[in-house]
């Protein structure tokens, strides 16, 4: 008999990277898989291969979620550091489970556990069961920025798999405990879904969004509301009417947002809006990308003249597909762009950033004359490595927190 996985799909973006992929299908050769879901019956995992069932609704004891949050602002050394990592490890080992998850892993008859975060209310409790019964757990990070900003675990793993080297070093900093080896930069299987979509056609794309297929666009993403991305979207339509390649610009809207305010684009000729195709629950904080929308993403980042994005997610699936991203980085939005998280982006050449709104022009300028490509591609074996891991955590001890006697001299279990 095949052993047993457990996949939480917590929040719904997980989908992209667990189901649409092509993970969960790699693993159905070699697992039963069971998805434990916030909501099963959601349109975004139709395809997933396996079991959907509903995940318990438990969330981890209070106290624990403060004495976590307390740890996560403590600098990684210092004595505080070093007591509220023992406290929330032990904290985590015999009181951070719940009875419901605890019920859920047996009933099922779990093998192992597989998660796009440890940081989560919602899935670790889950995590922190698994551990109680000894139940390997492999989470395989679903957010480039998750471990940098958060990095503090007090849950047990049998492996680890996050983005980019930095992140791994980010991450083995703070959490002494952990084997080096049970952490591996994998890639993103997130931006594998991306890299492994067949795009829509670059006519019906734009015919779609009222654009014309003839003339070259410009993709800006906007962000979730804000006054400020209407006005990036008219210092945008102001740059590009100065370019003679005559460029549209396809405004790729959030998934959360209403939208409301692109009413006062309304009739302005050289300008689309693309609503994502996600599923969006606002009263159970689900949101979940729909199959059909990684095919329409993918065609506005491959046959884009130029992108153009705040420091986001957005540069990841960009360099997936092969292609460099301007990023806003002046004013406000200097900030992520300047921060280490985005260091990686930054070195592996999958950005350039316009630093002066006055310099926006000439960047799209240039980048419709002579369009920039990444120096290298993220990795894109995500799939394979997410696999290996779960192999190697099978029937592994797993991993721990420090103790309180590795976390005063820094040991390694």
């Amino acid at each position: 008999m095949a052993p047993r996985l457990a996949i939480l799909v917590a929040y719904g973006p997980e989908a992209r990277a667990f189901v649409h992929s092509g993970l969960a299908a790699r693993l159905a050769d070699e697992w039963e898989l069971l998805f434990a879901a916030s909501e099963p019956e959601a349109p975004s995992l139709a395809a997933a291969p396996g079991l959907r069932l509903a995940a318990p609704r438990a969330v981890e004891p209070v106290w624990l979620t403060r004495l976590h949050r307390l740890r996560s602002r403590l600098p990684a050394a210092g004595s505080r550091a070093f007591l509220a990592r023992a406290a929330e490890s032990a904290g985590v080992r015999f009181g951070g489970g719940s009875s419901a998850w605890k019920d859920w892993l047996r009933r099922h008859r779990i093998d192992a556990v597989l998660a796009g975060s440890f940081q989560s209310v919602r899935t670790r409790p889950a995590l922190a069961s698994a551990s109680q019964l000894e139940i390997p757990s492999v989470v395989c990070a679903n957010s480039w920025k998750d471990v940098p900003a958060k990095p503090h675990c007090g849950v047990r793993l049998g492996a680890l798999g996050v983005f980019t080297a930095y992140e791994r070093e980010a991450f083995l900093a703070v959490n002494p405990g952990f084997a080096p080896a049970r952490v591996e930069a994998i890639g993103s299987l997130h931006c594998a879904a991306l890299a492994n979509a067949r795009p829509v056609s670059r006519e019906a794309l734009l015919r779609s969004v009222h654009l014309d297929p003839q003339r070259p666009f410009v993709c800006y993403p906007a962000s979730r509301l804000g006054q400020g991305d209407i006005e990036l979207i008219e210092r945008l339509l102001k740059a590009i009417s100065r370019l003679p390649e005559r460029p549209q610009l396809l405004v790729r809207l959030n998934p959360m947002d209403p939208a409301d305010w692109i009413a006062r684009f309304r009739g302005r000729a050289g300008i689309g809006f693309d609503r994502p195709r996600w599923d969006w629950r606002p009263e159970t904080e689900w949101i979940s990308p729909l199959p059909e929308d990684g095919p329409r993403w993918a065609a506005q980042l491959v046959d884009a003249a130029a992108i153009v994005s705040k420091a986001s997610t957005v540069v990841w699936e960009a360099a997936a597909l092969g292609r460099q991203v301007l990023t806003i980085a002046w004013g406000d939005d200097r900030t992520a762009w300047d921060a280490p998280d985005f260091r990686e982006a930054r070195r592996q050449g999958w950005t350039r950033g316009v630093t002066a709104e006055n310099a926006l022009a000439e960047s799209l300028r240039a980048e419709l004359s002579s369009p920039g490509a990444p120096a290298r591609r993220p990795p894109t074996d995500a799939i394979e490595r997410a696999r290996d891991l779960l192999k190697s955590a099978e029937g592994a001890a797993v991993e721990s927190p420090p103790t309180w006697a590795q976390a005063a001299t820094g040991g390694v279990r």
